[in-house]
């Protein structure tokens, strides 16, 4: 943060942490003795969060991601990391592809049990294995979803997938093993693209 001009290097201020509006892809990168970043909650100025940023700091626990300003995650960011629940994202998110080495945004994030309807209603572009042998259960509301790629919610426990009229692209393996869910009524009129697999 202090490249950025934020904080003194051994601390900021809740009102600096407002300030930061993208996280670095260094930020915890493959950091496993951090094990808490709570604080999260006092950026809230984030609007991107890089690709690998938080990737693999396997021991780091993330209670919430309720970041309003928030709308580009990149490819591996919170990759393997305990985040929990995410409440509150900007009104339209993207969320980047996989990369081969990093994976999915929220891959392997096996402690994220949760997305409230009212951030995944914000999700736009759903990237590559985001969220990928995650603990996603329940509902997930897809209903501002104009892509959602390959095997972006595969081995996920969701039970219920809402998925609205303005999708245009399904990939391959998107819900693939989800062995308990229930797909809603579809009505897909600009459909283009169902990949093999899908559901």
């Amino acid at each position: 943060l202090m490249a950025s001009g934020i904080g003194d290097g051994i601390g900021i201020t809740k009102r600096d942490a407002a300030a930061v509006t993208s996280f670095d892809y260094t930020l915890f990168r493959n950091n496993t003795a951090a094990t808490s970043f709570n604080e999260i909650i006092y950026f809230k100025g984030i609007t991107q969060v890089l690709g690998g940023a938080l990737y693999k700091a396997t021991n780091l626990v993330i209670e919430e991601l309720n970041n309003p300003l928030l709308s580009k995650i990149g490819y591996g960011a919170f990759n393997s990391t305990k985040v929990r629940k995410i409440t509150r994202l900007a009104e339209q998110v993207t969320i980047d592809s996989e990369a081969m080495d990093l994976g999915g945004a929220f891959e392997n994030c096996t402690e994220l049990t949760e997305i409230t309807q009212e951030a995944s209603r914000c999700l736009v572009t759903i990237g590559g294995s985001a969220f990928r042998s995650s603990g996603l259960q329940g509902t997930i509301d897809l209903s501002s979803a104009i892509t959602i790629s390959g095997m972006a919610f595969r081995e996920t426990q969701i039970s219920r997938i809402i998925i609205g009229e303005n999708c245009e692209t399904i990939g391959g393996g998107a819900f693939f093993k989800c062995v308990n869910a229930e797909v809603e009524d579809l009505n897909l009129p600009k459909l283009k693209n169902l990949s093999y697999g899908a559901f």
